[in-house]
């Protein structure tokens, strides 16, 4: 490219360049450019990946007791933690309770003629009124008493969760996407009634190649573009798992839940290498006249200067070189299309 560069600027340097000095020496007014200055910046080569924006919670709620749908919530209303998506008919699981609660009463009523009866044959065997094989008898039916009381409240609190279970309750704040049950359905346990998908804790989910999961550390910001807006967003995680097709790894960046919606496509900008410290200019500052690719840099005198372009990479609007540019060199972003090497300008901006 540096030898083509060199017969282009030997062109371009020689009648045209009298013409315009000749122009100038005539009395012309220099022409004015606009002009940016080169800066160090942290650049790498970049690649392009197309994401998903997801949500940390996309639940799947299923009934945990058996009954009839009686009322599930409307798709897209918004439901608090703790309050109801879905509630199923609990009269079956109320005579259950109702049924265990007298069992506990009537066990614990027994159980305290158990204990009157272990006192009474205590003492019957403390003065030999009756043997010590009936104490024993008695002992053993007031602990078999124990334990089916034991049982029975455990049971109780078993029907009791289960009528508490009739409702289906928000276990975060979220909103109802789906509506799979149909309220008048039998439901079964394990059965999913509702889709529910919490808004507020979002991520971008991203495919990136294994050769490049070293680079992508927690914390480094990626350019993300989704819809009208582009935003920088940390790495939070790569999933250091690649997949044998595709051979790549899933990266997650942190993300806010006003900025995107859950299930929206995204592009991002992802380094393919470590960033290094190179000059870069705005990327309106190349020119290009038949095959050459070049800069125009504008030296103390205001005068133009023709440099070649060692171009690196290009990330967003900006182009990084290798050589031949300066940090603080200034260079033409608007009106080069005329000028010639030695010209004199008036240069605004920078």
């Amino acid at each position: 490219m540096r030898s083509r560069f060199f017969v282009f600027l030997s062109i371009f340097a020689a009648a045209p360049t009298m013409a315009v000095a000749h122009a100038q020496s005539a009395g012309g007014p220099p022409p004015q450019v606009l002009v940016a200055t080169a800066v160090n910046e942290l650049i790498a080569p970049m690649t392009e990946a197309t994401g998903t924006v997801v949500s940390n919670n996309d639940s799947r709620l299923a009934a945990e007791v058996e009954g009839r749908l009686e009322w599930i919530a409307s798709v897209g209303d918004i439901v608090q933690v703790d309050q109801p998506v879905a509630r199923i008919d609990d009269r079956i699981h109320a005579v259950k309770f109702r049924q265990m609660d007298a069992m506990v009463k009537r066990l614990a009523a027994d159980l305290v003629f158990r204990e009157q009866e272990v006192e009474r044959f205590t003492t019957l065997a403390a003065s030999d009124h009756t043997s010590q094989a009936r104490l024993q008898e008695v002992i053993a039916r007031r602990d078999m008493a124990i334990q089916e009381l034991e049982n029975a409240k455990a049971s109780l609190d078993r029907a009791s969760g289960d009528v508490d279970r009739t409702v289906l309750r928000a276990p975060f704040r979220g909103i109802l996407a789906e509506r799979i049950g149909k309220v008048g359905e039998y439901m079964s346990v394990g059965e999913e009634v509702a889709r529910f998908v919490d808004i507020d804790n979002i991520e971008v989910s991203l495919p990136a190649a294994i050769a490049i999961a070293p680079i992508l550390t927690k914390g480094l910001e990626i350019e993300v573009a989704g819809s009208s807006k582009t935003l920088k967003l940390p790495v939070r995680a790569v999933v250091k798992i690649g997949d044998r097709v595709s051979r790549q790894v899933e990266v997650r960046l942190s993300a806010n839940a006003d900025d995107w919606v859950v299930g929206q496509g995204v592009t991002a900008r992802l380094p393919i290498k470590i960033p290094e410290n190179l000059v870069s200019v705005p990327r309106d500052a190349v020119q290009r006249r038949d095959s050459a690719v070049y800069f125009i840099r504008i030296k103390q005198d205001d005068t133009a200067e023709i440099v070649p372009a060692d171009i690196v990479t290009i990330v967003g609007n900006r182009v990084a070189v290798r050589s031949g540019l300066a940090a603080g060199d200034r260079v033409v972003i608007r009106g080069g299309e005329r000028l010639r090497p030695g010209m004199r300008v008036v240069a605004t901006g920078g």
